[in-house]
């Protein structure tokens, strides 16, 4: 009887994180959002600015959190992170200048950060309670895949209605938040399950060191993400500036996001196709690589010819999350997984907040082109050691 409960509860948890991670992602602001600071007055390197704070926020709680996950609650940290969701939902709807967007952005990333790494820890053990841990990176690709339609359907609706009201699709995430905060409360906390034999290790820097230098195939794993995440999300700020210099009027850039969300979908779903057919060590590269050419091509010229690549480059996110996080899954056990996840997130984060005041100053003292080659040559410096990590432990990787 217990047996039968714990199951019905581990399937049920899978379609309860489908429905939390919908209403998380329904971000009405994300086609329009540099076009909506800019309506309260930042410029391009405020805005930067502001997303440094965010990652910094990540950066000094991200750690934290994961382990928190770990050794008191998942299930609460679920809870903990969507009720900063909704604190950070009051700011878009009351915010006006640059100080209330500060702490927009750290509310948002202690919402993500408490959020990060429990996700797919309890997907993980969720379907090691029903003995379905085969589908693991099919169900994490499916997560992907409700979380990137979530964010173009909402996309849409935000990009008409800023062309009535800017701040209206700010507004609008806000009653998305409350639901998430409500489907989170009626999650359950599976029975920890391992994937190996190894005995977990005490505290965060305890996981911090094992990941990044005593394991060397986790190490590799966590910083070729973090590099390719960086660039992505770098692409991602420059898509609108991009969009507005050949023209896209604005009532189109919902639409342009729908466009990108598939793609993120579809490289989502095909990872998990590839899964049996192509090596994930070749895969990962081959992502790495794809994302730092593009700045390089993009660069070369703006035109609307450019913008195919751009989505195409911004869709390989939509394979890069799955894939690590399924490798990184395979590496580690059970009562440190958020946390080794929370590291990647984490490293991810230092990177970006590092890199965010070169891409305020680039955005200013360039010209678009320009911006991009000078953030393409920077990635391809950093790809070098990358590409070194990967070779000194391709062996140790999963294939």
């Amino acid at each position: 009887m217990l047996e039968r409960f714990l199951r019905m509860s581990a399937k049920s948890n899978i379609n309860k994180l489908y429905a939390l991670i919908a209403a998380q992602n329904a971000l009405t602001i994300v086609p329009v959002f540099v076009p909506f600071m800019q309506s309260h007055g930042l410029d391009l390197k405020e805005i930067f600015f502001l997303q440094g704070i965010y990652s910094l926020t990540l950066v000094l709680i991200d750690l934290p959190t994961g382990y928190f996950a770990d050794v008191l609650s998942r299930r609460l940290s679920l809870i903990i992170g969507a009720i900063f969701l909704c604190i950070s939902g009051v700011f878009y709807v009351v915010g006006t200048g640059f100080w209330h967007f500060c702490l927009m952005e750290v509310t948002f990333g202690i919402g993500i950060a408490f959020n990060s790494g429990s996700v797919q820890a309890l997907t993980y053990d969720s379907l090691a309670e029903r003995g379905d841990i085969k589908n693991y990176r099919k169900v994490c690709s499916h997560q992907a895949i409700v979380g990137f339609f979530s964010v173009a359907t909402s996309g849409v609706l935000g990009g008409w209605i800023a062309e009535w009201n800017l701040q209206a699709a700010g507004m609008l995430m806000l009653p998305f938040f409350i639901i998430a905060l409500l489907i989170s409360m009626t999650i359950s906390e599976p029975q920890r399950h391992s994937c190996e034999t190894e005995k977990p290790l005490n505290g965060v820097l305890g996981v911090l060191g094992d990941t990044m230098l005593r394991c060397p195939p986790l190490c590799s794993i966590v910083f070729v993400y973090a590099l390719t995440a960086s660039m992505t999300f770098a692409l991602i700020w420059f898509a609108q500036p991009y969009q507005t210099a050949i023209n896209i009027p604005l009532s189109y850039f919902g639409i342009l996001n729908v466009i990108s969300m598939l793609g993120l979908m579809a490289a989502s779903k095909l990872v998990h196709l590839l899964e049996a057919r192509v090596d994930s060590r070749k895969l990962l590269l081959g992502i790495l690589i794809i994302v730092i050419a593009s700045f390089f091509v993009l660069g070369a010229r703006v035109s609307p010819f450019g913008l195919g690549l751009l989505l195409m480059a911004r869709a390989t996110f939509g394979a890069l999350d799955p894939l690590t996080t399924d490798m990184i899954n395979k590496l580690t056990d059970s009562s440190r997984r958020a946390t080794v996840l929370s590291v990647r997130s984490f490293v991810y984060n230092v990177m970006f907040t590092a890199l965010t005041p070169l891409l305020g100053y680039a955005a200013n003292a360039f010209s678009l082109n320009e911006a991009l080659l000078f953030i393409g040559i920077g990635g391809g410096i950093l790809a070098i050691p990358s590409a070194a990590l990967l070779r000194r432990s391709w062996k140790e990787m999963p294939a």
